[in-house]
């Protein structure tokens, strides 16, 4: 059995030169798995995978690319 990996709790200072948002999300979750809640899909642009739900159910998932692609 592994170890559990522990992050670092409270996260290392954030570093000035990363001030937009999305710079802000990639410094946190840089080598980690994440699971982000969004109401706009500008926010999670940068996710690898992204689920749109709607009523409980899913109703499309890809990249930021690919769901504008489809509009």
């Amino acid at each position: 059995m592994r170890p559990p990996i522990h992050s670092p709790w409270p996260p290392p200072p954030f570093p000035p030169h990363l001030t937009p948002h999305s710079s802000l999300l990639t410094y946190l979750t840089s080598g980690r798995s994440a699971l982000f809640v969004a109401h706009r899909l500008s926010t999670v642009r940068g996710c690898d995978r992204i689920v749109v739900l709607r009523g409980g159910r899913v109703l499309e998932e890809g990249s930021h690319d690919q769901l504008m692609e489809r509009g």
